[in-house]
């Protein structure tokens, strides 16, 4: 899995991403930030406050949101560079 780090945990950590494999145990969200938030603090790296299931859930769907909207942005722009061509060509 490629975790990518912005920010503070950018600085902390030193780099911008890094490969990581989830210990066999995590099957869900919640312990997939479980084991994360263990594994920086034990990297010297504990994340300032809680990083919860739910602060995951809430950034998917912004990003959801988002890619929803470039999709629609970049479908109505085809649609209009298709129009502008087809009359040009008559």
């Amino acid at each position: 899995m490629k975790v990518l780090y912005f920010a503070w945990l950018r600085t902390k950590t030193g780099c911008a991403q890094e490969d990581l494999s989830p210990p066999a145990h995590v099957g869900d969200v919640a312990a997939l930030v479980e084991s994360f938030n263990k594994f920086m603090e034990l990297r010297g790296v504990p994340y300032p406050g809680t990083f919860t299931p739910s602060d995951v859930y809430s950034y998917c769907l912004v990003r959801q949101q988002e890619m929803k909207t470039t999709a629609n942005n970049i479908a109505s722009v085809f649609g209009v560079i298709v129009n502008f061509l087809i009359m040009r060509q008559r």
